[in-house]
């Protein structure tokens, strides 16, 4: 990507696309100089500060990451991300009542049906803080038959997998393995650390302890190319250690 910046700097999709890889290294801070230059190459585009909002709310920088995402807002109204991602950090102040006004506020400026899929994993994100797994269940179903119409093949074992948490939560481990089941030998390998970190969560509630270490074992050797953080990796251990 660097050497692509190299040949055309006008490129705004290069410097966001060299950000997350850098994230994924965890170079934080050369990630955020690429994400403050997309900025001053686009100081008119609400993405610029929804994207840089973004990377601070990951940082768990709170105030800066409002104060972009309201930046964002001034200059496009109905960017979903920045109205979502407002709405957590009020969760996060304890402000519930307001919390929820916005979820049903947030529908008004929903223009596509990628638009609710974000409003629908922001509310299960606050359902499940808030412990009520059921709710969070219905609105992934409902979430998932969008995802169908939407998104290509490949991806739809993806959405269907990273449902097992919420199974687990509610005890029904049975659920949780038919669903690892359902999509096995489904996924690409450039997603498959999404599919061994659902197995991990699964034999980890089992206690399957030696089996757990087996699939850590994949998730860590096939890093990069299964596209999962190496910085997931500790708490994992910490997970079969516990």
């Amino acid at each position: 990507i660097k050497e692509a910046l190299e040949i055309d700097d006008n490129r705004g999709d290069f410097y966001v696309s060299l950000a997350e890889v850098l994230m994924k290294q965890n170079k934080r801070e050369e990630a955020l100089s690429y994400f403050e230059l997309y900025v001053e190459k686009y100081p008119d585009h609400s993405q610029s500060y929804q994207l840089l909002g973004d990377y601070f709310y990951k940082e768990g920088k709170l105030d800066e990451a409002k104060q972009n995402y309201e930046k964002s807002l001034v200059l496009s109204r109905d960017n979903i991300n920045s109205i979502m991602k407002l709405t957590l950090i009020k969760e996060k102040q304890g402000l519930y009542d307001e919390v929820e006004k916005e979820f049903i506020n947030a529908f008004k400026y929903s223009k596509s049906a990628n638009d609710s899929i974000v409003i629908y994993d922001a509310q299960i994100d606050y359902l499940q803080h808030r412990g009520q797994i059921q709710t969070a269940l219905q609105i992934k179903e409902q979430m998932l038959l969008i995802v169908q119409n939407v998104y290509p093949p490949f991806a739809i074992p993806i959405f269907q997998i990273m449902r097992i948490s919420l199974y687990l939560l509610i005890n029904e481990a049975d659920k949780a393995l038919q669903i690892l089941n359902q999509v096995n030998g489904q996924i690409m390998d450039s997603y498959k650390g999404v599919e061994y970190e659902a197995y991990l969560k699964y034999h980890i509630y089992q206690k399957e302890v030696v089996r757990s270490e087996e699939i850590l074992e994949l998730l860590r050797s096939g890093i990069p190319e299964n596209g999962y953080p190496e910085s997931y990796i500790p708490y994992w251990e910490g997970e079969i250690f516990f």
